[in-house]
């Protein structure tokens, strides 16, 4: 999601304000103290004039399998301009759009100031994740139960520039 949003920038540049580097120090996701993992990414985009925080929680069950997890991902933009925080919020919100049509699955868009904030609650006791993949032409060799073991899921957010910590 962020991937997407990073690649599209932000247009026009106005003048530029400090950017914050430690947007996912000030991230408060409720119950963390019970997951298994939590991962957290920070960059700042300076060509672009905005910066990004996220945190990932994560949830398994005893035989480490995701059950679910949840995440804040907030983009602090440097300036005032309404047009580039439209842009980023609208990006957001398609991103929710298609999984929010499954169970299981809850997305919300908001902006406070100069940030747009994503917050998403995904329970894959009930989002049915194979069919997500097989309805949205995703990867054919897919495999939920290998997926959504909890060093896959850490591998994958390291892959995405997150760093992770083990409970």
């Amino acid at each position: 999601m962020i991937s997407s949003i990073i690649l599209t920038g932000c247009g026009d540049k106005e003048e530029k304000v400090d950017l914050k580097e430690d947007i996912s120090d000030t991230i408060q996701i409720e119950n963390s103290d019970e997951a298994k993992l939590i991962c957290t990414k920070d960059a700042v985009y300076d060509d672009y004039n905005y910066s990004v925080g996220a945190k990932y929680v994560v949830f398994t069950d005893d035989e480490d399998m995701v059950t679910k997890i949840v995440s804040r991902e907030i983009i602090a933009l440097g300036t005032d301009d309404k047009d580039a925080l439209e842009q980023y919020k609208a990006a957001f919100e398609d991103d929710h759009k298609i999984p929010s049509q499954y169970d299981g699955y809850e997305g919300k868009v908001t902006t406070e100031g100069r940030q747009i904030i994503s917050d998403t609650t995904i329970d894959y006791t009930k989002f049915d994740l194979k069919k997500f993949v097989e309805d949205n032409d995703l990867d054919a060799s897919f495999d939920p139960d290998d997926e959504l073991k909890l060093d896959n899921i850490e591998a994958r957010y390291v892959s995405l520039g997150s760093v992770c910590e083990k409970k």
